[in-house]
């Protein structure tokens, strides 16, 4: 092969790896926010349990 269709065959395999290194880190990103939104629903979920038992407790001690 001549030295242009090596610097073609290396550029074409530099951008399909970039390619898959940055589809891999996007798959990532969205997992990870995925993750968060799931940790920030499950607090959330907890915060309204808590507030509940609070409010039933106050209830509870009024009567």
């Amino acid at each position: 092969m001549s030295r242009t269709a090596d610097k073609t065959t290396l550029d074409l395999h530099v951008r399909l790896k970039k390619f898959g290194t940055d589809e891999r880190s996007t798959k990532e990103e969205r997992s990870e926010q995925q993750r968060r939104s799931d940790l920030d629903q499950a607090e959330e979920e907890q915060r309204s349990v808590t507030e509940r038992r609070l409010m039933d407790d106050v209830r509870k001690t009024e009567r």
